[in-house]
């Protein structure tokens, strides 16, 4: 028999150690080999990602992912701030393609003229990343969606599609890990679909990662 209740709290305080310490070695040891996996695949990716480019039998580049960023033809800003950030991971990798997609017409149909086609057309020579639509511009996001992902197939044999908006910032080497080892190969989807009685909509979403 215990003489104190001070006694019996000290007891079972003695008796917990042993159990709080097979614990923490339990969780030790399960962080510390995800770690190692991560690392390890991480390093195994890495080894890939300044590869000479893959032609498939059709004669077009192989990739892991395509990115279409759809930027507006006034956000200079954010598609610097892109440049500048992520896209420097896209640039280096042989497995990925990133290009910025801005309307290329008015919303009428007619070509951009003027001070505003000049000053894209001086962007697209210095970064050689920005693709000008030939649809009309404007809210016709759907239709741009289509011949952004139309000008990559034409180019390039790739397993994955990601379509985003121009604020967007990716963890690039994250995702490429993530897609090369762990997510679905066959009819996989990232994003949301909007449906309703009335209304079916994929296109609006900002973040839309397809593939086949």
């Amino acid at each position: 028999m215990f003489r104190s209740r001070k006694t019996v709290k000290e007891f079972v305080a003695l008796m917990s150690i042993p159990f709080m310490f097979s614990i923490f070695v339990i969780y030790s040891y399960h962080t510390s080999t995800e770690t190692e996996i991560y690392m390890y695949l991480k390093r195994h990716s890495a080894t890939r990602k300044h590869l000479k480019p893959r032609i498939s039998s059709s004669g077009k580049i192989e990739l892991l992912l395509f990115v279409g960023i759809h930027s507006a033809p006034s956000r200079l800003d954010r598609r610097n701030a892109m440049r500048e950030t992520w896209m420097k991971e896209c640039q280096s990798n042989s497995n990925a393609v990133c290009r910025f997609f801005t309307d290329g017409q008015e919303p009428n149909g007619q070509a951009l003229q003027g001070e505003k086609r000049i000053k894209l057309e001086n962007e697209r020579r210095v970064h050689e990343d920005l693709l000008l639509t030939e649809v009309p511009g404007g809210v016709n996001f759907a239709v741009k969606y289509l011949w952004m992902l139309q000008w990559a197939k034409e180019r390039y044999d790739f397993q994955y599609f990601l379509r985003l908006d121009d604020d967007y910032f990716i963890c690039f080497d994250k995702l490429m890990l993530e897609l090369e080892i762990i997510r679905p190969r066959e009819k996989f989807q990232w994003g949301w679909l909007h449906c309703d009685r009335k209304v079916t909509e994929a296109f609006g979403c900002q973040v839309k990662l397809l593939n086949r």
